[in-house]
C-alpha cells in the first residue's frame, strides 16, 4: 500500500552492497523500517535523505514487515545540530531512546512532536541537556515508569526534602531514607526537576540548566533508567562519561 509520512532517520544500516536499512520515526505510523534501494551509490538521489536526523518527507510502499522507499525529500538536515559535537551526541541519544521505545507501525504523534522540536530547538543552538532530560521523562511515562514529582511518594505532602531513587520520587522528612547518601537533597536540583516536570512542547525552549545541577540530575537520569528501564543505551554512558554531561 502507497502512504506518504513525514518523519525523522533514527538509525541506517548497510544492506547488501549498494542498499540500506533506515527507521524513521514518523508522526502518521510510529517507527518505520525501510529498505532503501541504492542508498549507498554514489549518485543516489536519496543519498541525503537517509542520513541520521534528516527530517523529510517519505513515499513508501507499506508492508507488515519491512517497508519499500519509492521517494523522498527531505525537509531539514538540521545542519547547525550536526556541526555542534555535543548537540549532535545528545541528538543521537534522543534517537537511540526512540529505536528501543517505538515499536513498529504503532503511531504516538505526542512524542513525534516532542522528538522534532528537541531536534528543531538544538538546531537552533539552544543548550541541549534539559531538553534532553524532559525528553527522557516522556520515555520514563511510556514505560510505565511514572516519577512522582508533585509531592512525596508515599504521603503526597508538599513538603518535600528531597529526590529518593529508592521511592521514585519526592520524598517528605517522614518517609526520607535512613541513609541520606541516597537522598538527593540539593534545593536547586529539586527546583529543577519540579521545573522539568512541567515542561511540555509549547514551554521547552525556555529550558535552560544550571551548570552546577547537570552532573547530578544527568546522575540521576542514568541510574533511574539502569535500575528501572530495562534499556541497555550505549550513547547514555557516552553521555555520561565522556562528555562529563
Amino acid at each position: 500500500m502507497a502512504t506518504e509520512i513525514k518523519g525523522i532517520v533514527t538509525r541506517r544500516i548497510d544492506f547488501k552492497e549498494n542498499d540500506e536499512i533506515i527507521s524513521v520515526f514518523s508522526q502518521e505510523l510510529g517507527r518505520v523500517p525501510l529498505l532503501v534501494r541504492g542508498a549507498k551509490r554514489a549518485n543516489s538521489r536519496y543519498k541525503a535523505l537517509t542520513q541520521l536526523f534528516t527530517y523529510g518527507d517519505f513515499g513508501i510502499s507499506q508492508r507488515d514487515g519491512l517497508s519499500l522507499l519509492y521517494q523522498g525529500e527531505t525537509i531539514d538536515y538540521f545542519s547547525r545540530l550536526k556541526m555542534n559535537y555535543q548537540a549532535m551526541s545528545h541528538a543521537a541519544y534522543l534517537c537511540e531512546l526512540i529505536n528501543q521505545v517505538g515499536v513498529d507501525y504503532q503511531p504516538d504523534p505526542e512524542l513525534f512532536t516532542w522528538f522534532l522540536t528537541c531536534l528543531q530547538l538544538m538546531d537552533e543552538g539552544h543548550e541541549p541537556e534539559g531538553l534532553t532530560l524532559a525528553f527522557e521523562l516522556q520515555i520514563l511515562m511510556r514505560l510505565g515508569i511514572a516519577l512522582q514529582l508533585s509531592g512525596c511518594a508515599i504521603c503526597q505532602s508538599q513538603q518535600i526534602i528531597g529526590f529518593s531513587l529508592a521511592m521514585g520520587g519526592f520524598v517528605c522528612a517522614n518517609h526520607a531514607p535512613q541513609n541520606r547518601q541516597q537522598l538527593v537533597d540539593q534545593p536547586l536540583v529539586i527546583k529543577t526537576l519540579i521545573a522539568l516536570s512541567r515542561q511540555d512542547v509549547s514551554t521547552l525552549v525556555n529550558i535552560k540548566l544550571p551548570t552546577e545541577v547537570k552532573p547530578i540530575l544527568r546522575q540521576v537520569f542514568d541510574q533511574i533508567f539502569e535500575q528501572y528501564s530495562g534499556l541497555y543505551l550505549k550513547s547514555q554512558k557516552f553521555l555520561s562519561t565522556d562528555l562529563k554531561f
